[in-house]
């Protein structure tokens, strides 16, 4: 059972809105979700593609949590999870870790040597907006942009002539010893903004889940992490901004022992800092911005029983700099230069990767602003090595409810480090993945009367990708070349929403459908062509009901994860499962004050599931919560 408690103190005239705001409805007469990214390239030339921003409601709902949950129940994306206190990575559209991206106020945060980044350590308290840009921008966003990309921005500096101030905290305690801490304070003024949050947990993981037929609980589980971020700005004049943010993070963690392991004594600690320094020019017709960044990653692992200690120290250097320039109302053109350097020790010497890139990006506006065309292209070195990335997007509203879009580009990812030079197992004789990816859709808004509105968004895409990178071995895994994997799929995401007065009903379904399979080969009778990639579900679909009157709110989820093969010629598989969820909460006003009381329901039918190989998860638990506001 959690019990979460929270205290949340904003002034009305502060930098975010009254939390009281924090359940407001969404305008159903608005034909699609606004972009409201602080990134030039996503915000204005990202034409063509599907994004969908995550707004600060949903956020604050999941405080307390990690990127990995909120995106495991509201999207329909898998996130491989190697189980309680393990490494997740996410899987768009039947990509692998190192195709899905993750980037942090424009820069790119994947661990410099593995090539991936682990959104289990990644807090939602410390993410002030979430969009995720489904499909490939490498063009804009840079080689490597395969399947998809999460985007993660902290809260934009304001500038008052007043001074105003916001202050956050937040409590939780729940089952398996669960507790969490999350603090936040803002300040700013005319010429200075400075904000501090942090977040500190601990959990025992000490659940217990069914065997063939045998109760166990779930031990050497134990975790403990804690996050910091400060982030300042100096307002020059109204037209240059000066921003430096720095955030720290590390988590420890027992590794609890497989199902067909007796115990364990595997432990990790990862500690994270990035720091980045950012300058904004905006002016009438153009924009300026000059960023850089300098993350570090260290990874450390033991295994007493069989006296393993190795240390995986990465670092990252980053610089971007980029103009936008409109040449008339319809027409925007953007240059951008990015320079990334990414090194990690060896056992004699260091490995290192660079890469610099000169891109231009392009966007025309019809006249009637009933459509959008964009442009771009991209010349990358990759260590000596010259690539050539080309792009395009489009999108029509075809009528006033009916909104089409489509997007191709070159895709291309040079190996990690980590593929690379992995002692033991790396291949130097890699070969980067080159393909083409291409995808279409269409939003449609139907208002069916006055209080009801039908919407739905469909999005297909194919990927083709050549010399896929894939890990086989026993005792020493190796990366190899697979030849060629072909990606189609479909994603759908329908709702219904009533309105009338303070009744507020809504149901909604989102799915996706993938297939990736392997076409081509370079090894003889290989099993795996025409077969699915390993860990890749083709089916995902979350089902989700809503309706809240007067204060009273009821949410209910259930999610639906197909089954999931873990070799490459389909010979073993782990079982699909579904989950369900539910929520009811009810809101209190006194005069400045709102007391909000909720319980949850996770996992309703206590299913016993894995989502990868020998990996239990929690069946069902009960979640708590209070939450105490002032206005």
């Amino acid at each position: 059972m959690m019990l979460i408690v929270a205290l949340s103190i904003e002034t009305q005239m502060g930098l975010a809105q009254p939390i009281a705001d924090t359940l407001r409805e969404i305008n159903i007469q608005d034909k699609k979700e606004k972009n409201i990214s602080q990134d030039l390239r996503i915000k204005e030339f990202a034409t063509g593609q599907r994004l969908v921003t995550i707004d600060s409601a949903l956020l604050r709902q999941y405080q307390t949590q990690q990127v990995t949950q909120l995106l495991q129940e509201q999207f329909p994306v898998f996130i491989r999870s190697s189980g309680i206190n393990s490494m997740a990575t996410l899987n768009f559209r039947g990509s692998s870790a190192a195709q899905s991206q993750v980037y942090w106020n424009g820069i790119p945060i994947q661990n410099a040597a593995l090539g991936i980044t682990d959104i289990s350590n990644l807090p939602v308290s410390a993410i002030h907006q979430l969009q995720i840009l489904y499909g490939s921008s490498a063009a804009l966003l840079g080689s490597g942009n395969v399947g998809g990309a999460l985007l993660l921005e902290s809260l934009k500096p304001r500038f008052d002539t007043a001074t105003h101030w916001m202050a956050e905290a937040a409590i939780g305690m729940g089952s398996y010893r669960q507790y969490q801490g999350i603090a936040q304070v803002a300040l700013s003024h005319k010429k200075f903004f400075i904000q501090v949050n942090g977040m500190a947990q601990t959990a025992a993981n000490n659940f217990t889940y069914h065997q063939n037929g045998t109760q166990r609980t779930n031990e050497h589980a134990q975790l403990s992490g804690a996050s910091s971020m400060l982030q300042t700005a100096y307002q020059v004049n109204n037209k240059n901004t000066l921003r430096v943010v720095a955030w720290h993070q590390q988590y420890q963690r027992d590794i609890p022992p497989a199902l067909f392991e007796n115990i364990s004594t595997k432990k990790r600690k990862d500690r994270a800092t990035r720091i980045m320094a950012e300058w904004n020019r905006d002016a009438q017709l153009q924009k300026q911005y000059f960023r850089i960044a300098y993350l570090k990653d260290i990874l450390d692992y033991q295994d007493s029983a069989i006296h393993m200690f190795t240390t995986n120290t990465s670092q990252q250097y980053f610089a971007e700099a980029g103009w936008r320039q409109s040449l008339s109302p319809h027409r925007k053109i953007l240059v951008f230069a990015p320079i990334q350097v990414a090194q990690m020790p060896l056992r004699n010497g260091m490995a290192r990767q660079t890469k610099y890139a000169l891109a231009v990006a392009y966007t025309y506006t019809l006249n009637n602003n009933n459509g959008h065309l964009s442009l771009h292209t991209r010349e990358e070195v990759i260590d000596g090595k010259f690539v050539f990335l080309p792009g395009m997007g489009i999108d029509y509203s075809l009528t006033k409810d009916l909104q089409l879009r489509a997007n191709a580009q070159r895709t291309y990812r040079n190996p990690t480090l980590n593929e690379q030079y992995f002692e033991p197992g790396g291949n130097l004789t890699l070969k980067p993945e080159i393909g083409w990816a291409v995808d279409m859709g269409w939003n449609l808004n139907i208002p069916i009367s006055k209080q009801l509105l039908f919407s739905c968004d469909l999005a297909y895409y194919y990927r083709e990708i050549n010399d896929w990178i894939a890990w086989f071995g026993g005792a020493i895994w190796t990366p190899h070349n697979l030849a060629t994997v072909r990606s189609t799929g479909a994603e759908t995401d329908c709702r219904l929403i009533y309105r009338k007065g303070n009744l507020r009903a809504e149901l909604g379904w989102k799915g996706a459908y993938t297939s990736a399979v392997t076409t081509k080969s370079y090894l003889p009778n290989d099993g795996s062509i025409g077969k699915q990639i390993p860990y890749t579900p083709q089916w995902i679909n979350i089902a989700q009901a809503s309706i809240t009157y007067c204060g009273y709110s009821l949410h209910y989820t259930h999610t639906f994860t197909g089954a999931r093969y873990y070799n490459t010629d389909e010979t073993g598989y782990l079982p699909s499962f579904t989950l369900g969820s539910a929520r009811l909460g009810k809101d209190f006003y006194c005069g400045d004050y709102c007391f909000r009381a909720a319980i949850g329901v996770n996992n309703i039918l206590s299913e016993s599931y894995t989502v990868v190989a020998y990996r239990p998860m929690p069946e069902r638990n009960i979640a708590l919560s209070l939450t105490l506001i002032k206005k």
